[in-house]
């Protein structure tokens, strides 16, 4: 048995050495591409229209095998030339594409330009200076086509709307407070915010009225402001990657669609929480402040797909134990579930779980009768 560690040991080796010698084969494929690229380029900027170049004639008399190896390898290099020249027309053209849709973001969103700038690695700037066409295809050049489109859905879509404000109530207290007015007695533990000049202004007629409660009391007043949840449920199961009828994934919706209604809470008008999900519930994100919400905008926008699986049940009831346990001083909570509705359901069990909090639901691509059953609001967007 001693010999077949090494044996093994050997082959490991030997494979490794394979892929050492794959690897630098093709990266001096791709060198020699480049360099083709380049002089190809060379030659369009000069107005040449020859191919490129493919070394010195050898002269006549060399034999018939080295004429016909040098004509191999100029079809060879035209091949090349042609295959280059594609290459670079498609480049060209999906780099223009994704200029219009820089400058679609930019000229209907300004924060969320902002946010465009950061994910691109460029500073903050100004809206003229995110006008300028050389930054235009600076940011174009360093983002993909993908993430182009998740930000021009989020600047774009307007189906999806809720009203995060905050409510302010003025309630009554039993505790002075600068907001005091009088207001009719409905309660004899009130006696003590009788007003005084009621025993004068009424008379002999005040203890009939006292009786009857048709006092005048100093009610204190507290105004009480209570923030909105709006808790984000995303699918990131493998079925999220299915493409749409624009041809783009799921996914792209489904990010662009949470990062229009994160941008809010860069101004720190409601309160969010953002937990993705497949087969089982990922780490969640609470947002409150300025710098919550942009570490919850990037991780909305660079969410990865796991391939696995979806539970919707054990999502909704983790989403339901969160607001109830987390949720803090809130006053209204939403559950918003963005997902394709791939998954085993019972309407009845999910009803239950919900009790009060209202759930809405976009499904993307295909459709779900158990979810539109339970739903406050039910969009489909195919």
């Amino acid at each position: 048995m001693d010999y077949i560690i090494p044996i093994v040991a050997l082959a490991l080796l030997m494979l490794l050495l394979l892929l050492l010698i794959k690897y630098f084969l093709r990266k001096r494929r791709q060198a020699e591409m480049q360099r083709y690229l380049e002089e190809l380029e060379a030659a369009e900027s000069s107005g040449s229209s020859q191919s490129l170049s493919s070394g010195e004639s050898t002269g006549q008399g060399e034999g018939d095998s080295e004429a016909a190896d040098e004509s191999k390898e100029a079809e060879e290099r035209e091949a090349l030339r042609q295959m280059l020249l594609t290459q670079a027309a498609r480049k060209k053209k999906e780099l223009a594409e994704k200029m219009v849709g820089v400058k679609q973001i930019i000229a209907k969103n300004n924060a969320l330009s902002q946010v465009l700038c950061q994910k691109a690695g460029m500073s903050h700037m100004s809206l003229q200076q995110m006008n300028d066409e050389e930054t235009v295809r600076q940011i174009a050049k360093r983002m993909k086509k993908a993430d182009i489109e998740v930000f021009k859905l989020a600047a774009s879509q307007q189906d999806i709307q809720f009203n995060l404000k905050s409510e302010t109530t003025r309630e009554p207290v039993p505790y002075p407070t600068n907001d005091m007015e009088p207001t009719p007695m409905s309660d004899f533990d009130q006696m003590p915010q009788i007003m005084e000049t009621q025993k004068y202004e009424l008379g002999e007629q005040y203890y009939s009225e006292l009786a009857q409660q048709r006092v005048l009391v100093m009610q204190s007043y507290e105004s009480k402001t209570q923030r909105k949840l709006l808790y984000i449920l995303m699918d990131v199961s493998g079925s999220m990657a299915d493409d749409m009828n624009n041809g783009f994934p799921r996914h792209v919706w489904a990010r662009g669609i949470a990062l229009n209604l994160m941008l809010e809470a860069l101004e720190g008008k409601a309160k969010y929480f953002y937990r993705p999900f497949d087969g089982e519930t990922h780490r969640l994100m609470q947002v409150e402040n300025r710098d919550e919400a942009r570490n919850a905008i990037a991780a909305v926008e660079s969410t990865g797909f796991s391939g696995g699986g979806t539970d919707i049940p054990n999502a909704i009831a983790r989403a339901c134990k969160d607001i109830r346990t987390k949720g803090g001083d809130i006053g209204k909570a939403d559950i918003l579930l963005i997902t394709d509705g791939r998954s085993d359901m019972n309407p009845a069990e999910m009803k239950n779980t919900l009790g009060d909090i209202k759930l809405h639901t976009i499904v993307l691509g295909l459709s779900s009768e158990e979810l539109k059953e339970i739903s406050s609001t039910y969009k489909q967007i195919s």
